[in-house]
């Protein structure tokens, strides 16, 4: 009971920051002009005297030539932004923050937390699988609709385990704006009373109206378990702190969902993600049904 009481202390401690952080904060838009709330600059064109829209002035007695370069032609665009190379702005330092965070609590809890049931145990030392098919929306800002829209979502994802050895894949459109893809090799540690997850190590694809991201993600799925009736029906909370590392930008994901009981094999899920994207912190959210064998 006195394990059980300090589990408890640790996830209220740690979680419910960690939530209010993942929530996007005040952008900075001087750093990241497209977040959200933030107007975006207009191109100021700037004539050019000689090309066509006004005529070049004589030079006056006793002045020196400039011999600054003309634009091309006719006007030249000032206030371009350019490419992000890596994490900034207020939105996204919250949510490494939180990702951090989140990421670090399973490992405390794991070292203070009691043993599994058995049957709990037996499960994760033999072959095992889960199907799992989702739905819900996007926020996506673009060039065209600002601050953005709420663009539907469809998704699937499989897993397969044996002891400590698994994998997973997952795919989510988004009709109109882009898909989402991604695969890993899981390292998965025997699960405790209240905990069980695994390291993920793979690659994330992501395309929002044809600006695609794409390279090596390291993440950390894992699950708290608050009930549990058997090996597989149980309410909890399942959490996936994510890192993604390719050009040209590093972007953070975290996904997180309540686990609600149906009956038999069958739960729910219902929740939300906070990733990065381009200049701005995204979110989502979605609710669907798992099959586990």
């Amino acid at each position: 009971m006195l394990k059980d009481a300090r589990v408890r202390v640790l996830l209220a401690l740690v979680l419910i920051p960690a939530v209010v952080l993942a929530q996007e904060t005040p952008a900075d838009c001087e750093a990241t002009p497209d977040a959200p709330g933030c107007r975006r600059p207009r191109t100021v064109y700037v004539p050019q005297a000689g090309a066509g829209n006004l005529p070049a002035p004589a030079p006056r007695s006793g002045s020196v030539p400039s011999s600054a370069p003309a634009a091309p032609s006719g006007s030249a665009p000032l206030n371009t932004v350019p490419n992000r190379g890596g994490i900034g702005g207020a939105g996204e330092l919250g949510l490494l923050v939180a990702v951090v965070a989140v990421a670090l609590l399973p490992v405390i809890i794991y070292a203070v937390d009691s043993d599994a049931p058995p049957e709990v145990k037996d499960r994760w030392a033999t072959f095992n699988a889960e199907v799992r098919l989702l739905g819900g929306g996007a926020w996506t800002p673009d060039q065209v609709t600002s601050p953005g829209y709420l663009a539907p979502s469809l998704g699937a994802r499989g897993a397969l385990g044996w002891k400590a050895i698994g994998a997973d894949a997952s795919f989510r459109t988004l009709p109109g704006a882009g898909f989402q893809w991604d695969a890993h090799l899981l390292v998965r540690v025997p699960p405790k009373a209240h905990v069980q997850g695994a390291l993920a190590l793979g690659y994330r694809g992501v395309d929002f109206h044809g600006t695609r991201v794409g390279g090596f993600e390291v993440a950390l799925p894992h699950e708290y378990v608050f009930w549990r009736n058997g090996p597989l029906q149980r309410f909890g909370l399942e959490l996936r702190p994510a890192l993604l590392v390719g050009p040209p930008s590093v972007d953070l994901r975290l996904d997180a969902a309540l686990v609600i009981p149906i009956y038999g094999p069958v739960t729910a899920r219902a929740g939300g993600n906070v990733y990065s994207f381009g200049h701005a912190v995204r979110w989502g959210f979605e609710a669907g049904v798992v099959a586990e064998f």
